[in-house]
């Protein structure tokens, strides 16, 4: 089949595409409106910001000129009668001058004038207004006699806007600067003096166009007057007769709007500063702004372009794999069901593999179901016969089928049901599964081969048996109150360890055949009859202490003996059938966690051993103790065959340890029985017994052949060879080499060279 045939393929890459273009389009259109209105706001605030930086610098700057002139009105040295007519207060004028410009870059020169006075005072030197003009700064607009007359009657801060200047100097320079005229004492009806700053233009632009750097605008200051101060830029519209139109804001403050002057839209932010009531404006064409808006959108529309090419070769890709697995299914049920592709609606084909999947599906979760009820059914009762000796092997083989004890204690409980209520027992089961999990305790049902009875292994963190019994017996007023069914319950005592769970059932069942005195329909505890059983203070317990640890040492004598002490008591105590099956049940217990803690177990078959269901088969004390003394017997085969394999052992490290280890001059029994783990007194009577001779006799006359070699074969010194063998002192070694051969060391180079 032709993938380019299949409508199903074809709705696939036209659904996809839909849900491709509609959220892109949508979110393009969306972002892209954004971003344009943004960046224009953008702009504006960025002129505002760089607007009100200029601003506050300017007035700054202009506070700090008019700061100057009131501290030189308040400087006791420059009060007119100590300055006048007196040579040496006029250089005190000039020197105190300095100090007020030394730190101020933004003020290119200052001067002092005493009104009516002859001389302007610098903090260089002093000028007549006439040689001021004439040698230093010449104003093209701003003749002597003006400007002898502005500073000899100026009532008020005068500004002059940025006129050219012809510096006169060692070469003659033109430059733009603003003169401020500030008579001292400031806004006062009289004055005596006037103090002019100068201040390069360029410093102004400097400051202007550092902070405006974004874009290609102009940025004009004007005095209250609406006279223009400064420009940037000198732009056509400065000079026209219209002016006002571009330069004028439409009001105070602070704002942007847009303007037209000469066929051109400009956009123009503006602020006014509300100390100096100057306005300051920044003027920019909306060409240059929308440069940077047509560029985003250029690149808005190719990364557009873009998503849509890559977006739908992945469409298309997509469409590709998600019609794949539907072809590979018609392929497999065409090869491997046998079922043929005849509809051109691939979901119809889909639909019979589905219905023929979850019919084999449904099969396999039936075995599924099966094995995890088996593996269920086997764990309890391996638990049930004592076989797990820790609980966290139970939990971590019962994990995955939801089967785990977090509770500490645990007791069996035996749920009898008589003859007459027999075709109840399902019914019991599915009740007790369900209430047997709570908070407080946990319980899992494990079903008996016999129609009377369910047994039920329970947990809880109380270790006296009363908690239990009380919960049950809430647990069986709910069952006759539900089904008026009767049933006798035998619970057997808690447990901590695992193992003993086994002897719990053994309680249980006993108490169950108590029914016979009790009567039917209770709860019968094994606490409440063990007293007419047996003694507990009568158990053989010191004797299984002596078995235990015997079985440690691996002592045969000992376990013997203490086997054959507890046999005795089986024999000699009239004691009674369920204390022989405990006492029979504790044997195989020990035996088995003995090994498991002393990693041997596997020299013992468990299988062997009678499990607690065997133990209730047996019927007469004679058959337990014909038992217990069976384990012992095959207990004992065990424990000699375990002694022949460490023995081996044992003898093959010795040898290997000695071969490794003769020529050492450290070398000793000590040192070896630290390594091999083996006291140092056992290592030299097995040795002594399996060899016939001592360790030290042994280590002695694998050095005197060694030696025997080294002086037939080399030319070493006998101090050299000595060391290499393993002796310290050379005396020693001569003696015991002469004892062995009958000659010395060198005598025996002699003879064989």
């Amino acid at each position: 089949m032709k993938l380019l045939n299949s409508r199903l393929l074809q709705k696939y890459f036209l659904s996809y595409l839909g849900v491709l273009l509609i959220p892109l389009m949508l979110i393009g259109f969306l972002v892209f409106n954004y971003f344009s209105v943004y960046l224009e706001e953008d702009i504006i605030q960025n002129n505002q910001e760089m607007l009100k930086q200029v601003q506050a610098i300017v007035d700054n700057e202009m506070q700090g000129m008019r700061n100057i002139a009131y501290q030189i009105a308040a400087d006791d040295n420059m009060i007119p009668y100590k300055v006048k007519n007196n040579g040496y207060g006029g250089m005190r004028a000039v020197n105190s001058l300095k100090s007020y410009i030394i730190s101020n870059s933004f003020i290119e020169e200052l001067y002092l004038y005493f009104r009516d006075d002859e001389l302007l005072y610098s903090p260089v030197s002093t000028y007549t207004p006439a040689r001021l003009l004439d040698t230093k700064y010449t104003y093209q607009h701003w003749g002597l006699e003006e400007f002898v007359d502005t500073i000899n009657h100026a009532e008020s801060p005068i500004l002059r806007p940025a006129e050219e200047v012809i510096l006169n100097g060692a070469t003659v320079q033109t430059e733009k600067l603003l003169t401020y005229i500030v008579p001292i004492p400031v806004y006062e009806p009289s004055p005596y003096a006037t103090v002019i700053f100068q201040v390069k233009e360029s410093k102004l632009k400097e400051l202007m166009r550092g902070i405006q750097d974004n874009y290609s605008g102009n940025t004009v200051i004007l005095d209250e007057k609406g006279d223009i101060l400064t420009t940037l830029y000198e732009e056509e519209y400065m000079h026209a007769s219209d002016q006002q139109e571009i330069l004028q804001p439409a009001r105070a403050g602070m704002g942007s709007d847009k303007v037209t002057w000469n066929d051109n839209e400009y956009l123009r932010s503006y602020i006014t500063s509300g100390t100096s009531h100057w306005s300051y404006i920044t003027i920019i064409p909306t060409s240059e702004v929308m440069k940077e808006i047509t560029h985003f959108k250029y690149i808005a529309l190719t990364l557009f372009l873009i998503v849509l090419l890559v977006g739908s070769g992945l469409v298309y890709y997509l469409s590709i794999q998600q019609y794949n697995p539907i072809k590979h299914l018609m392929k497999t049920a065409e090869e491997k069901f046998g079922m043929a592709y005849y509809t051109r609606n691939e979901f119809e084909f889909i639909q019979l593999v589905v219905d023929h999947l979850s019919d084999k599906n449904q099969v396999l979760s039936e075995q599924v179901q099966s094995s995890k009820s088996a593996l269920r059914d086997m764990l309890l009762f391996k638990l049930m016969k004592g076989q797990i000796l820790d609980i966290k092997e139970f939990n971590a083989a019962g994990r995955e089928i939801q089967l785990t004890f977090s509770k500490r204690y645990f007791s069996v409980a035996v749920f009898w049901l008589d003859h007459d209520n027999e075709g109840q027992k399902d019914s019991l089961i599915t009740y007790l599964e369900r209430k047997m999990q709570s908070e407080e305790l946990e319980g899992y049902v494990k079903e008996t081969f016999d129609n009377h009875s369910v047994l039920v292994i329970v947990a809880s963190d109380h270790q006296r048996v009363d908690y239990v019994q009380d919960y049950i017996g809430m647990i069986k007023k709910e069952i006759y109150a539900a089904w008026q069914l009767p049933v006798t319950v035998g619970i057997g005592n808690p447990y901590e360890e695992s193992y003993l769970i086994g002897k719990s059932y053994m309680e249980a069942m006993t108490a169950i055949n108590y029914r016979l005195i009790w009567g039917n329909n209770k709860i019968i505890c094994f606490n409440d009859i063990s007293e007419n059983i047996y003694d507990i203070n009568d158990y053989p317990k010191h004797n299984f202490e002596q078995f235990e640890l015997a079985l440690k040492r691996e002592d045969t004598e000992a376990v013997i003996d203490s086997m054959g002490k507890i046999t005795q008591y089986i024999k000699h105590h009239n004691i009674s059938i369920l204390m022989a099956r405990s006492i029979c049940y504790d044997v195989i217990n020990t035996i088995i966690r003995t090994m498991v803690s002393m990693k041997a177990n596997h020299f013992i078959d468990k299988d062997k051993y009678p499990d607690v269901v065997s133990l209730l088969k047996f019927e007469t004390v004679e058959q337990l103790e014909d038992e217990v003394n069976r384990i012992c017997q095959d207990l004992l085969r065990a424990i000699e065959r375990n002694k022949m394999d460490a023995s081996m052992d044992i003898k093959s490290k010795i040898l290997a340890y000695i071969q490794d280890n003769y020529c050492n001059p450290n070398f000793s029994v000590q040192n070896m029985s630290e390594e091999i783990g083996v006291s140092s007194s056992y290592i030299s009577r097995y040795f002594k017994e399996h060899t016939g001779q001592s360790v030290t006799d042994y280590v002695n006359v694998h050095r005197i052949e060694l030696a025997k070699e080294l002086l037939q074969a080399s030319n070493d010194s006998l101090q050299v060879v000595v060391h290499k063998v393993g002796y310290y002192d050379v005396s020693s070694f001569i003696r015991k080499f002469k004892g062995m051969t009958g000659i010395t060391p060198g005598e025996y180079r002699k003879q064989h060279k």
